[in-house]
């Protein structure tokens, strides 16, 4: 058999690289923007950055389903932090 057909049956064997789906790229750097921006603004709570650990790791497993659900979590988390933080502090006594 020549080279050339080796190569070419070797290429044709390989199977597919599984990624995420463009959906799921999507999720995770939207929530990573998200993240940087509520860092910026100093409204970063520590479960949300845990949330985004949990999905960078569902993201390298390549499960769409768990990076699109944390990710979406994420945005929330960081949507309440810069809520929190645009509200008057509470006054506990006078």
């Amino acid at each position: 058999m020549a080279p050339e057909s080796v190569a070419r049956t070797s290429q044709a064997t390989t199977p597919p690289v599984k990624q995420l789906t463009a959906a799921a790229r999507t999720a995770l750097e939207n929530a990573e923007l998200a993240v940087n921006d509520a860092r910026t603004q100093l409204a970063l709570w520590t479960g949300t950055v845990q949330t985004l650990e949990q999905a960078r790791n569902a993201a390298r497993r390549l499960d769409d389903e768990a990076v699109i659900r944390l990710s979406s979590n994420v945005r929330e988390l960081v949507q309440l932090g810069l809520k929190q933080r645009q509200s008057p502090p509470v006054k506990l006594f006078d």
